[in-house]
Formats: C-alpha cells, structure tokens, sequence
C-alpha cells in the first residue's frame, strides 16, 4: 500500500534551479544536472548529488522535496538526469539508464566543480542499483576522489532475475502499471529517438539498454569500499528480502531494513520534524548530517 501511495500522492512545491550543468556523456550524448545552493555556502560546503528512480527526472516531486529540505539545512544539491529524462531531447538512445559509465560522469563533473566540499552519493530506486554496480565495480574510487564521503541507496535491487520475477506477479499489477504508464510517457515525448540498443518492453528491461545494465550488485557488492547505507523494507514487493540480507556485502556497506515501506514508498503515521510523513525524506537529510553537522 505505501508503495501505491507513495506514487500517487506526490506533491511539493517546485523547485526550480540555481544553476544548470550540462554534461557530455559517451556516443556524444547528453544530459544535465541540476544545482540548488543554500543560502550561505563557501569551498567546502558539502555537496549530495541526487540520483532518480526510473520513470522519474531531476524536477519529480520526490526530487524537489528532498532537495528543499537538504539546502535548508546547509547542503548544496546537484540532482543529475539521466539520459532522455531531462525533457531536452540530448540523447541518440532512449533512457540510458543503466550505465555506470553515466553515473561515474555525473559525480565526476561535480566533483571538479567543487573539488574541497565534501560529497554525498544518494540513489533512488534503480540508480541504487547502478550506484551499487559502480561502487563495486570500480572500489578505486574512494582512493581516485578522496572527498566524495559517503552513499546511500533506497530500494536498489541486488539481484536482477529474481526482481523481474517479482514485476510479472498479479499482485504487483496496480504498481508495475503505473510505472509501466510512467515509461511510456516518456517514450511518447522522446518519440524522435531511434530505438537501437534497447530491448523495448516494459517492464525493469526498459530501463536497460544493451549496454547498461549487465551485472547484478549482487556479484560485485564484496568490494565495495566506500562507507555505504542501503535503506529496504521488508515488504518491498520488487525486491525478496533474501536477496538482500544473503548478498555478500563488504564490511563498508550498512543494512537498514524497515518493516514497512514498499518499494520507494516510505510513508510514516507521525509527523517528521517537518510536519509532513514522507519517511523517507527525514531520513535522507539526516543520514546526510550525520556526515556533516553544518
């Protein structure tokens, strides 16, 4: 139900940007990021570069609240599209969204853009997912970019074959549709883009061109080396809990398995310390400042 609830009754204020950084991504694509500043910020204000689930972009409600509520508190934000989902029509191919290769790109030109301030890697959804695979393919990173502190992922699926299982169960239908609708739309508004690469169904394939996704985390998160949270409840209806507590993770990455949530629902009874009850947004800026007290 949170799951389902969570998608549908999205709401917050707009959010528009200080600042937009265009990027160059491989096969002369590209795509843009999203900059918020707090109202003070010097060299070293950290930074939390923003990832979005699939069927989503950097202006989705989700995205603009946890940026209004991460700059409040002192955080300069930078929420990265991925390719086709900026609205700019900048990419040869339809949401390239599996690619670590876009995912190092996005926090490599955020890192030279403030190469002192500390930096934060927070994906949502499927970009945890690919955020999991880059982190485990390339542990090098915490050496190459030593300011880059910290990430945390919510509902990454560890193991691929057994979430697409999960997708296909009548029981999930209410919330795979609307995802379903979600990728559709955006295949109409990037109606001028050839379709070579992709397996065109939907589904979690959609999100997964040819040379995106190839590896589940599960087969790289032994090497993970940079200190790492994965948020998961325990009734996610596209991710088996046993994927995650079996998975092999490295001693760098922390469990924390909620009861209740769904897939990137998160809606909590009481109040948060911002008089709403959307879990998963306190629990974002908190995470961020127990890095950071700014």
């Amino acid at each position: 139900m949170q799951t389902i609830a969570s998608q549908y009754f999205q709401k917050a204020k707009p959010c528009p940007p200080d600042e937009i950084l265009s990027i160059q991504l491989s096969g002369g694509d590209e795509t843009t990021i999203q900059i918020n500043l707090p109202r003070l910020s010097n060299a070293r204000t950290p930074v939390v570069v923003l990832f979005h689930d699939w069927g989503q972009s950097a202006n989705s409600p989700e995205m603009s609240r946890y940026t209004q509520k991460l700059i409040q508190v002192g955080f300069r934000v930078a929420r990265f599209n991925h390719r086709c989902c900026d609205g700019l029509d900048k990419a040869a191919k339809f949401y390239h969204f599996g690619s670590t290769t876009d995912i190092g790109a996005g926090i490599t030109a955020v890192y030279n853009k403030w190469p002192d301030a500390p930096l934060f890697i927070a994906g949502m959804g499927l970009s945890g997912t690919v955020i999991l695979n880059f982190l485990g393919s390339q542990p090098e990173i915490t050496n190459q970019m030593p300011q880059i502190k910290r990430a945390l992922v919510v509902s990454p699926t560890i193991d691929l074959e057994k979430t697409k299982c999960r997708w296909s169960l009548l029981r999930n239908l209410p919330i795979s549709t609307h995802y379903n609708r979600k990728i559709s739309n955006q295949l109409y508004i990037q109606r001028s883009t050839p379709m070579s690469g992709m397996e065109i169904c939907l589904g979690p394939d959609v999100a997964c061109p040819s040379e995106g996704i190839s590896m589940s985390p599960k087969d790289v998160v032994a090497e993970i080396t940079l200190p790492t949270q994965l948020i998961v409840a325990a009734d996610d209806p596209f991710i088996p809990i046993s994927t995650v507590t079996k998975a092999p993770f490295s001693d760098a990455v922390t469990l924390r398995i909620e009861k209740s949530g769904g897939y990137m629902g998160f809606i909590t009874k009481k109040n948060t310390r911002y008089g709403d009850h959307w879990w998963l947004d306190d629990a974002l800026v908190q995470w961020a400042e127990d890095e950071f007290v700014i």
